[in-house]
């Protein structure tokens, strides 16, 4: 069990540790986009993750968990590959899309996936805590982020989108590292449908 929430708390911390966070609205405008133009990519991300919250719980719901969220960490190294290999509106909105769809696919998931393995090793009741670390453990990586990402950017912003298109897939190695075990419980969108 003990190894399991390592590995889980490392997943999360990893998974917010992506270093171009803090300064891509910066990135989009020393790339020639206007404000309307960043303003937009962000109602598209917001649009995405709207649109699409429901139907890909229902995923979860129906095909492995771990699946799922190997799947979205695909999606958002994605996302800043995208950026990577073109810096134009067309594939930064690219970009927010893939990491809109990653955002509703981890959405509920990964919560379920952890609670799944609890109830499978008889400590369900301990959800709460193991929640309550694994948002400390996101702190700890959007800060580590947040504290390197802007020094990092200072020798340009591919400096930032590498180790960032890399950490999701660093994730993947982690998930894999976790035997996943049969769902216990449902994300609840399933019932959104009848």
């Amino acid at each position: 069990m003990q190894t399991f929430l390592r590995r889980i708390y490392a997943f999360a911390c990893l998974n917010h540790c992506i270093l171009i966070y803090p300064v891509y609205a910066i990135l989009f405008q020393e790339s020639g986009l206007s404000s309307i133009q960043v303003t937009s990519l962000f109602m598209l991300w917001s649009a995405v993750t709207v649109v699409f919250e429901v139907p890909t719980g229902v995923l979860a719901d129906k095909y492995k968990r771990r699946n799922i969220l190997v799947f979205a960490q695909l999606l958002k190294g994605g996302c800043f590959l995208c950026w990577l290999a073109s810096k134009t509106y067309f594939a930064f909105g690219v970009g927010f899309f893939l990491w809109g769809i990653s955002s509703t696919l981890m959405s509920g998931t990964f919560e379920s996936f952890v609670y799944d393995e609890l109830k499978h090793c008889g400590k369900e009741e301990s959800f709460k805590n193991v929640v309550s670390r694994i948002r400390a453990s996101s702190f700890i990586g959007i800060t580590i982020a947040v504290l390197l990402g802007g020094i990092i950017a200072e020798y340009g912003y591919d400096s930032a989108l590498i180790p960032s298109s890399i950490v999701p897939f660093l994730n993947i190695l982690v998930l894999f590292s976790i035997p996943s075990v049969a769902p216990m419980c449902s994300t609840g969108e399933r019932a959104y449908f009848r």
